[in-house]
Protein backbone atom coordinates (compact mmCIF):
# COMPACT_ATOMS: atom_id res chain seq x y z
CA UNK A 1 0.00 0.00 0.00
CA UNK A 2 2.81 2.37 0.94
CA UNK A 3 4.59 1.46 -2.29
CA UNK A 4 1.47 2.25 -4.34
CA UNK A 5 1.08 5.57 -2.50
CA UNK A 6 4.70 6.43 -3.27
CA UNK A 7 4.26 5.66 -6.97
CA UNK A 8 1.05 7.73 -7.10
CA UNK A 9 2.78 10.66 -5.39
CA UNK A 10 5.67 10.49 -7.85
CA UNK A 11 3.28 10.50 -10.82
CA UNK A 12 1.46 13.52 -9.38
CA UNK A 13 4.74 15.38 -8.90
CA UNK A 14 5.83 14.66 -12.48
CA UNK A 15 2.42 15.75 -13.78
CA UNK A 16 2.60 18.99 -11.80
CA UNK A 17 6.09 19.69 -13.16
CA UNK A 18 4.84 19.10 -16.70
CA UNK A 19 1.87 21.40 -16.11
CA UNK A 20 4.24 24.10 -14.89
CA UNK A 21 6.30 23.72 -18.04
CA UNK A 22 3.32 24.31 -20.34
CA UNK A 23 2.12 27.41 -18.50
CA UNK A 24 3.24 30.91 -19.36
CA UNK A 25 6.99 31.19 -18.96
CA UNK A 26 7.63 34.90 -19.64
CA UNK A 27 4.85 36.66 -17.70
CA UNK A 28 5.16 40.01 -19.50
CA UNK A 29 2.99 42.98 -18.53
CA UNK A 30 2.16 46.05 -20.61
CA UNK A 31 0.74 49.17 -18.93
CA UNK A 32 -1.32 51.29 -21.32
CA UNK A 33 -1.90 54.97 -20.47
CA UNK A 34 -5.35 56.48 -20.80
CA UNK A 35 -5.91 58.62 -23.87
CA UNK A 36 -7.88 58.88 -27.10
CA UNK A 37 -5.84 59.03 -30.31
CA UNK A 38 -7.23 59.92 -33.73
CA UNK A 39 -7.54 56.84 -35.93
CA UNK A 40 -5.79 57.93 -39.14
CA UNK A 41 -2.70 55.73 -39.42
CA UNK A 42 -0.43 58.55 -38.27
CA UNK A 43 1.64 58.57 -35.09
CA UNK A 44 0.16 61.60 -33.35
CA UNK A 45 1.85 63.27 -30.36
CA UNK A 46 -0.55 61.59 -27.92
CA UNK A 47 1.17 58.28 -28.65
CA UNK A 48 4.35 59.68 -27.05
CA UNK A 49 2.69 58.87 -23.71
CA UNK A 50 2.77 55.12 -24.50
CA UNK A 51 5.83 52.87 -24.68
CA UNK A 52 6.78 50.64 -27.58
CA UNK A 53 6.99 46.93 -26.91
CA UNK A 54 8.64 44.51 -29.34
CA UNK A 55 7.00 41.38 -30.69
CA UNK A 56 10.18 39.42 -31.33
CA UNK A 57 10.03 35.87 -29.92
CA UNK A 58 10.12 33.28 -32.78
CA UNK A 59 7.60 30.47 -32.61
CA UNK A 60 10.46 28.03 -33.26
CA UNK A 61 13.97 27.94 -31.79
CA UNK A 62 15.57 29.84 -34.64
CA UNK A 63 15.96 33.37 -35.91
CA UNK A 64 13.81 35.04 -38.53
CA UNK A 65 13.51 32.35 -41.20
CA UNK A 66 12.11 34.94 -43.58
CA UNK A 67 14.46 37.84 -43.00
CA UNK A 68 13.88 41.55 -42.58
CA UNK A 69 10.60 41.46 -40.63
CA UNK A 70 9.82 43.04 -37.27
CA UNK A 71 6.84 44.30 -35.29
CA UNK A 72 6.47 46.72 -32.39
CA UNK A 73 3.25 48.01 -30.84
CA UNK A 74 1.76 50.55 -28.44
CA UNK A 75 -1.58 50.55 -26.61
CA UNK A 76 -3.86 53.20 -25.06
CA UNK A 77 -7.40 53.10 -23.72
CA UNK A 78 -10.39 55.23 -22.79
CA UNK A 79 -13.88 54.62 -21.39
CA UNK A 80 -15.08 52.81 -24.52
CA UNK A 81 -12.10 51.53 -26.53
CA UNK A 82 -8.70 49.91 -26.46
CA UNK A 83 -6.34 51.47 -29.02
CA UNK A 84 -3.48 49.75 -30.82
CA UNK A 85 -0.66 51.28 -32.85
CA UNK A 86 1.43 48.77 -34.79
CA UNK A 87 4.61 49.42 -36.80
CA UNK A 88 5.39 46.49 -39.07
CA UNK A 89 8.69 46.14 -40.92
CA UNK A 90 7.97 44.20 -44.10
CA UNK A 91 10.24 44.54 -47.16
CA UNK A 92 7.53 43.43 -49.59
CA UNK A 93 4.23 44.77 -48.30
CA UNK A 94 2.31 44.21 -51.52
CA UNK A 95 3.64 40.70 -52.18
CA UNK A 96 3.82 39.21 -48.68
CA UNK A 97 1.17 38.91 -46.01
CA UNK A 98 2.67 40.62 -42.96
CA UNK A 99 -0.15 40.46 -40.42
CA UNK A 100 -0.28 42.22 -37.07
CA UNK A 101 -2.34 40.19 -34.59
CA UNK A 102 -3.67 41.21 -31.18
CA UNK A 103 -5.26 38.81 -28.68
CA UNK A 104 -7.45 40.13 -25.87
CA UNK A 105 -8.90 38.31 -22.86
CA UNK A 106 -11.12 41.00 -21.32
CA UNK A 107 -11.95 39.07 -18.13
CA UNK A 108 -8.36 37.83 -17.78
CA UNK A 109 -9.55 34.33 -16.96
CA UNK A 110 -6.79 32.62 -18.89
CA UNK A 111 -7.35 28.96 -19.68
CA UNK A 112 -7.70 26.39 -22.44
CA UNK A 113 -9.58 27.37 -25.56
CA UNK A 114 -11.50 30.61 -26.04
CA UNK A 115 -14.40 32.09 -24.08
CA UNK A 116 -16.86 34.75 -25.23
CA UNK A 117 -14.61 37.49 -23.83
CA UNK A 118 -11.56 36.30 -25.81
CA UNK A 119 -10.72 37.52 -29.30
CA UNK A 120 -8.03 37.34 -31.97
CA UNK A 121 -7.99 40.26 -34.45
CA UNK A 122 -5.71 40.69 -37.47
CA UNK A 123 -4.52 43.83 -39.27
CA UNK A 124 -2.47 44.56 -42.40
CA UNK A 125 -1.47 47.66 -44.36
CA UNK A 126 -5.13 48.33 -45.17
CA UNK A 127 -6.39 48.15 -41.58
CA UNK A 128 -8.49 45.45 -39.90
CA UNK A 129 -8.97 42.15 -41.76
CA UNK A 130 -12.57 40.95 -41.92
CA UNK A 131 -13.33 37.61 -40.24
CA UNK A 132 -9.66 36.96 -39.45
CA UNK A 133 -8.87 35.00 -36.28
CA UNK A 134 -10.68 33.10 -33.55
CA UNK A 135 -13.74 34.92 -32.17
CA UNK A 136 -12.67 37.90 -34.27
CA UNK A 137 -14.39 41.17 -33.36
CA UNK A 138 -13.27 42.99 -36.49
CA UNK A 139 -16.72 44.61 -36.61
CA UNK A 140 -15.91 46.42 -33.34
CA UNK A 141 -12.85 48.08 -34.89
CA UNK A 142 -12.26 51.40 -36.59
CA UNK A 143 -8.88 51.22 -38.27
CA UNK A 144 -6.49 52.85 -40.73
CA UNK A 145 -3.31 51.61 -42.40
CA UNK A 146 -0.52 53.59 -44.06
CA UNK A 147 2.29 52.07 -46.16
CA UNK A 148 5.76 53.36 -45.21
CA UNK A 149 9.24 53.03 -46.71
CA UNK A 150 9.94 50.03 -44.46
CA UNK A 151 6.51 48.41 -44.20
CA UNK A 152 3.32 49.86 -42.76
CA UNK A 153 1.71 51.53 -39.77
CA UNK A 154 -1.71 50.39 -38.55
CA UNK A 155 -3.87 52.15 -35.99
CA UNK A 156 -7.18 50.90 -34.63
CA UNK A 157 -9.76 51.24 -31.90
CA UNK A 158 -11.27 48.06 -30.42
CA UNK A 159 -14.55 48.42 -28.58
CA UNK A 160 -14.70 46.92 -25.07
CA UNK A 161 -17.57 44.44 -24.96
CA UNK A 162 -17.43 42.58 -21.63
CA UNK A 163 -16.06 45.09 -19.11
CA UNK A 164 -16.38 48.65 -17.97
CA UNK A 165 -12.75 49.73 -18.18
CA UNK A 166 -11.15 51.54 -15.26
CA UNK A 167 -7.65 52.40 -14.13
CA UNK A 168 -5.97 49.32 -12.69
CA UNK A 169 -8.09 46.81 -14.64
CA UNK A 170 -6.11 43.82 -15.89
CA UNK A 171 -6.77 41.96 -19.14
CA UNK A 172 -5.09 39.05 -20.87
CA UNK A 173 -2.94 40.20 -23.79
CA UNK A 174 -0.87 38.74 -26.60
CA UNK A 175 0.56 39.93 -29.93
CA UNK A 176 1.84 38.09 -32.97
CA UNK A 177 3.54 38.99 -36.24
CA UNK A 178 2.35 36.48 -38.82
CA UNK A 179 4.65 36.39 -41.86
CA UNK A 180 3.26 34.70 -44.97
CA UNK A 181 5.28 35.26 -48.17
CA UNK A 182 3.03 34.53 -51.15
CA UNK A 183 0.34 33.43 -48.72
CA UNK A 184 2.42 30.54 -47.30
CA UNK A 185 3.31 30.63 -43.59
CA UNK A 186 7.02 31.22 -42.93
CA UNK A 187 7.41 32.67 -39.44
CA UNK A 188 5.50 33.94 -36.42
CA UNK A 189 6.85 36.21 -33.72
CA UNK A 190 5.11 36.33 -30.34
CA UNK A 191 5.17 38.76 -27.41
CA UNK A 192 4.72 36.60 -24.30
CA UNK A 193 3.89 33.12 -25.58
CA UNK A 194 6.99 30.92 -25.80
CA UNK A 195 6.15 27.76 -27.74
CA UNK A 196 9.80 26.67 -27.46
CA UNK A 197 9.24 26.32 -23.72
CA UNK A 198 5.99 24.41 -24.12
CA UNK A 199 3.43 27.25 -24.21
CA UNK A 200 0.42 26.56 -26.43
CA UNK A 201 0.08 28.81 -29.46
CA UNK A 202 -2.02 31.94 -28.76
CA UNK A 203 -4.61 30.99 -31.37
CA UNK A 204 -5.13 27.66 -29.57
CA UNK A 205 -5.34 28.76 -25.95
CA UNK A 206 -5.33 31.87 -23.76
CA UNK A 207 -3.39 30.21 -20.93
CA UNK A 208 0.08 31.58 -21.79
CA UNK A 209 -0.86 35.13 -22.72
CA UNK A 210 0.68 38.11 -20.95
CA UNK A 211 -1.12 40.85 -19.04
CA UNK A 212 -2.44 44.29 -19.98
CA UNK A 213 -2.87 46.84 -17.20
CA UNK A 214 -5.03 49.91 -17.85
CA UNK A 215 -2.87 52.72 -16.54
CA UNK A 216 -3.47 56.32 -15.50
CA UNK A 217 -4.05 59.28 -17.76
CA UNK A 218 -0.78 61.24 -18.06
CA UNK A 219 -0.70 64.58 -16.25
CA UNK A 220 -0.02 67.82 -18.08
CA UNK A 221 3.46 67.90 -16.55
CA UNK A 222 4.26 64.42 -17.87
CA UNK A 223 3.02 65.34 -21.33
CA UNK A 224 5.08 68.53 -21.24
CA UNK A 225 8.17 66.55 -20.22
CA UNK A 226 7.65 64.07 -23.06
CA UNK A 227 7.24 66.94 -25.54
CA UNK A 228 10.33 68.69 -24.15
CA UNK A 229 12.42 65.53 -24.49
CA UNK A 230 11.29 65.15 -28.09
CA UNK A 231 12.11 68.82 -28.78
CA UNK A 232 15.53 68.45 -27.16
CA UNK A 233 16.30 65.44 -29.34
CA UNK A 234 15.29 67.42 -32.44
CA UNK A 235 17.45 70.38 -31.37
CA UNK A 236 20.43 68.11 -30.76
CA UNK A 237 20.01 66.57 -34.19
CA UNK A 238 19.78 70.05 -35.76
CA UNK A 239 22.92 71.13 -33.87
CA UNK A 240 24.86 68.16 -35.18
CA UNK A 241 23.78 68.97 -38.74
CA UNK A 242 24.74 72.65 -38.24
CA UNK A 243 28.18 71.68 -36.89
CA UNK A 244 28.77 69.38 -39.85
CA UNK A 245 27.70 72.15 -42.25
CA UNK A 246 30.03 74.67 -40.55
CA UNK A 247 32.96 72.25 -40.72
CA UNK A 248 32.32 71.65 -44.40
CA UNK A 249 32.15 75.41 -45.06
CA UNK A 250 35.43 76.01 -43.21
CA UNK A 251 37.12 73.27 -45.19
CA UNK A 252 35.84 74.80 -48.44
CA UNK A 253 37.11 78.24 -47.38
CA UNK A 254 40.57 76.88 -46.58
CA UNK A 255 40.76 75.21 -49.97
CA UNK A 256 39.64 78.42 -51.73
CA UNK A 257 42.02 80.82 -49.95
CA UNK A 258 45.14 78.64 -49.78
CA UNK A 259 47.93 79.74 -52.20
CA UNK A 260 48.26 77.49 -55.23
CA UNK A 261 51.41 76.49 -57.17
CA UNK A 262 50.48 78.86 -59.98
CA UNK A 263 50.22 81.75 -57.49
CA UNK A 264 53.76 81.14 -56.21
CA UNK A 265 55.07 81.01 -59.82
CA UNK A 266 53.47 84.35 -60.68
CA UNK A 267 54.87 86.00 -57.55
CA UNK A 268 58.36 84.68 -58.34
CA UNK A 269 58.14 86.01 -61.89
CA UNK A 270 57.18 89.49 -60.68
CA UNK A 271 60.05 89.52 -58.17
CA UNK A 272 62.52 88.38 -60.86
CA UNK A 273 61.34 91.04 -63.32
CA UNK A 274 61.67 93.75 -60.70
CA UNK A 275 65.18 92.62 -59.83
CA UNK A 276 66.17 92.56 -63.52
CA UNK A 277 64.82 96.05 -64.02
CA UNK A 278 66.93 97.22 -61.10
CA UNK A 279 70.05 95.74 -62.62
CA UNK A 280 69.40 97.42 -65.98
CA UNK A 281 68.88 100.83 -64.35
CA UNK A 282 72.04 100.46 -62.29
CA UNK A 283 74.04 99.53 -65.41
CA UNK A 284 72.80 102.57 -67.33
CA UNK A 285 73.71 104.87 -64.44
CA UNK A 286 77.17 103.35 -64.24
CA UNK A 287 77.74 103.85 -67.98
CA UNK A 288 76.55 107.43 -67.77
Amino acid sequence: MKKLFGITLAIMMIASMFAANVSATRDLTYTAPKGTPTIDGKIDDIWDNAEWTNVDLPYAADDDTFGGHALRVKLMWDDTNLYILGEMTCPNVEGDKCITEIYIDELNNKGDGYDVDDTQIGFDQNGVIDSYGTNSRYYDCESAGVITETGYIVESSILFSEIKPAEGTQLGLEFMANIQPDGVFAQAFRWNVDTNAGDPAPWQSTSAWGTLVLGAEPTAAEETTAAAEETTAAVEETTVIAEETTAAAEETTEETTAPQTGDYTAIAAVVAAAALAGVVVATKKHRA
